[in-house]
């Protein structure tokens, strides 16, 4: 019976992540057109879309400090929404967004640092991507982290000594080693602070 049952959560565990992944691809792909043609409008004095014809729709945070120490600091954070939309409500049409795929890329002094969350319809964080500078180590990190409604199901760490270097596996499985317990909970906790500073910029928007 133990092993049955062990046998039908590792499977599940398995689609999670299978739906996950494809999730993750499906968002990335449509972010990429959004921001080709993002980009095509700011080399236009025009109001192109773009040869994809994918307009863009995003809220773009750009945090600028001069930290002690590391000295220039630069934080942006880029967050695409789910749009909802109800017709039917009395009074008038409704809309409404929820966080749907968010980036951060930020620096302290030459290191660079990266970061991507996925949320489902939900509001449940899915997937996180980070990749950072080791500050003991002095190397390059790479996490992904599947999570199913709220859970950790899947991590894969990878790690380089040397920045041009090939990533090499240093984990994998649902069990993260205490060595890199702190990255986790930092990442899982700073997917609130993403959340919230998302409604505080969407409170403000007006249709």
């Amino acid at each position: 019976m133990l092993l049955t049952l062990g046998m039908v959560q590792g499977a599940s565990a398995q689609d999670a992540i299978a739906s996950i992944r494809k999730h993750y691809n499906e968002t990335k792909a449509s972010v990429d057109l959004m921001m080709k043609a993002y980009e095509d409008r700011c080399k236009s004095i025009d109001e192109t879309v773009g040869e994809e014809g994918w307009p863009p729709a995003f809220y773009e945070t750009i945090v600028m400090q001069n930290l002690p120490a590391t000295g220039p600091h630069k934080e942006t954070f880029r967050f695409f929404y789910y749009d909802y939309e109800d017709y039917e409500r009395e009074g008038g049409p409704v809309f409404w967004r929820k966080i749907h795929f968010a980036t951060v890329a930020y620096n302290f002094a030459a290191r660079e640092y990266y970061e991507e969350y996925l949320f489902d319809e939900q509001g449940n964080i899915q997937f996180i991507y980070a990749r950072n500078s080791d500050m003991d180590e002095y190397t390059q990190l790479d996490f992904r982290f599947y999570f199913d409604k709220g859970k950790l199901v899947h991590a894969i760490i990878q790690g380089r000594n040397d920045i041009e270097g090939d990533f090499t596996s240093l984990y994998t499985g649902k069990n993260v080693p205490s060595k890199y317990k702190g990255s986790l909970d930092y990442y899982v906790g700073y997917t609130k602070r993403v959340k919230n500073l998302f409604d505080a910029i969407d409170s403000g928007e007006h249709f």
